[in-house]
C-alpha cells in the first residue's frame, strides 16, 4: 500500500504505522524519513546502518537493544569515520544489553550503528532504546541524520 499527502506546514510530521504481527518498510520517499525511539524502536531481522547525531559535548552515550527468548542480537556501533568503536549482544540468559560508546572527537557528528546476528540464538524481534542525551530519531540515510535542539 503507497501513503501519499501533502502536508499543511512546513516542519517534523509524524506518520503512524503499525503493522500489527506483520512488518512494514520504507521503499521510498522525497523528503527526509526517521524512525521514532521516543520509548523504543522494534525491529524484524539484521537491521543495516542506522545514524543519529551525537550532541556537542558529550562524552559518551548508550545504545540498549532488548531481544527475547531465543531471539537474540548483537548491536555494532560505529563512530563518523565508519570505524567500529563498541558492540554487544543479547544472549539466550540475558535478553537485554546496554552498548556503551566513548565519544571522543565525534561530538556534533553523525554516528551509525547496526543489528547483527549474536553468536547464539536466531535474530527476529528486537528492541532498540537510544541514550535520552540523543535525538529520539533514527535516520535512513547520513546526510538526513536528525539533531536534538
Amino acid at each position: 500500500e503507497t501513503v501519499q499527502f501533502t502536508p499543511g506546514t512546513d516542519g517534523p510530521l509524524f506518520l503512524t504505522l503499525s503493522s500489527g504481527g506483520c512488518s512494514y518498510q520504507v521503499v521510498s520517499a522525497n523528503v527526509p524519513v526517521g524512525i521514532t525511539t521516543v520509548q523504543e524502536a522494534s525491529f524484524i531481522g539484521v537491521v543495516g546502518r542506522l545514524y543519529f547525531t551525537v550532541p556537542a559535548g558529550l562524552t559518551e552515550f548508550t545504545i540498549t537493544a532488548k531481544g527475547w527468548g531465543a531471539e537474540t542480537i548483537r548491536v555494532n556501533v560505529f563512530d563518523p569515520e565508519g570505524k567500529q568503536v563498541a558492540t554487544g549482544q543479547t544472549t539466550l540468559k540475558t535478553p537485554e544489553v546496554t552498548v556503551k560508546a566513548p565519544v571522543g572527537a565525534g561530538a556534533g557528528k553523525v554516528w551509525s550503528f547496526q543489528l547483527a546476528r549474536a553468536d547464539e540464538g536466531v535474530v527476529e524481534d528486537s528492541k532498540v532504546i537510544l541514550d535520552p542525551a540523543l535525538a529520539p530519531v533514527l535516520s535512513l540515510l547520513p546526510e538526513q541524520a536528525f539533531a536534538r535542539r
